[in-house]
């Protein structure tokens, strides 16, 4: 047996396991196999995912970060998560620096500290560009180039599906009122459906106003957690784009609100808090 440090941390209480892999020889089955131990509730330490830091490949960047998600899949990028990475390397005392250039499977992440202590620190994170193409997403479709109010019918039900990526995939849903959503039937169908081959994340959103939507989310490989940085800012590029709101707009979700602003309607910005919740070790 062997022990693992490990810091439980937790963004808008989209919640992840952060270790240390600068050192550790942990490969994908590896990182797999201690996402699937280490994440289930109840029986283990339980979180949304596994978030890995490790050693950058070169000068342009200075880390990397893995993130698999609780059923074991490996994901391209978490907004939410990488907030938490930040604040993890800050915890860690590597360096002083506020300014980081995080290589992902999405590309690399530019992200800036705005405040920190151990326990809270606020995030801002440049999301990159959004991706409309059905090839981008990925999308399998005729006839059209991309996925804006594309009529589905899903279980008998019909919905307006608005996909893009943000190196990870995104479904937007408008509907009228958050609460009265089957979520976990309607994510579970969306993620699902026969036109993403790699499945697709879920944002269900209500406009509320110009400048605020309430969200919530079905996140591909979790289920629904109580934030989802990426899904936040799909929600408003999709919002904005339809002139539902102004490209400053404030995300409501079930965990607390994010700050979206997207710029250009190219580059999306995204600030928000990242808290530790408790160091911890096991052994595995």
């Amino acid at each position: 047996m062997k022990h693992l440090d490990f810091l439980k941390m937790h963004g808008l209480g989209n919640d992840f396991i952060l270790i240390d892999g600068r050192n550790i020889a942990l490969n994908k089955e590896k990182l797999k196999k201690l996402a699937l131990q280490l994440c289930p509730r109840h029986y283990s330490v339980g979180a949304d995912g596994l978030i890995v830091l490790k050693k950058s490949d070169n000068n342009t960047h200075d880390y990397k970060m893995r993130i698999f998600n609780a059923d074991g899949s490996e994901a391209e990028m978490c907004g939410n998560g990488i907030r938490t990475l930040i604040h993890f390397i800050k915890y860690l005392e590597i360096n002083n620096k506020n300014n980081y250039r995080i290589k992902t499977k999405a590309g690399i992440i530019e992200t800036e500290v705005i405040t920190y202590n151990d326990i809270n620190s606020t995030i801002r994170v440049n999301m990159g560009k959004p991706k409309f193409s059905k090839e981008e997403i990925p999308a399998n479709v005729e006839k059209v180039s991309e996925i804006i109010d594309y009529e589905a019918i899903i279980d008998e039900k019909k919905f307006k599906l608005n996909s893009l990526s943000l190196g990870n995939p995104h479904t937007v849903v408008f509907v009228k009122n958050l609460n009265n959503i089957p979520l976990k039937k309607w994510g579970k169908a969306i993620e699902n459906y026969k036109i993403f081959p790699k499945n697709t994340n879920v944002e269900f959103v209500e406009v509320q106003d110009y400048k605020n939507i309430k969200m919530r989310v079905w996140e591909r490989g979790v289920g629904e957690t109580l934030a989802c940085g990426t899904g936040a800012c799909a929600s408003v590029v999709i919002s904005n784009k339809k002139r539902y709101t102004s490209n400053k707009v404030r995300v409501k979700l079930e965990g607390g609100n994010l700050n979206v602003n997207l710029i250009n309607n190219k580059y999306i910005f995204m600030t928000g808090d990242s808290k530790v919740v408790y160091k911890g070790n096991i052994r595995i």
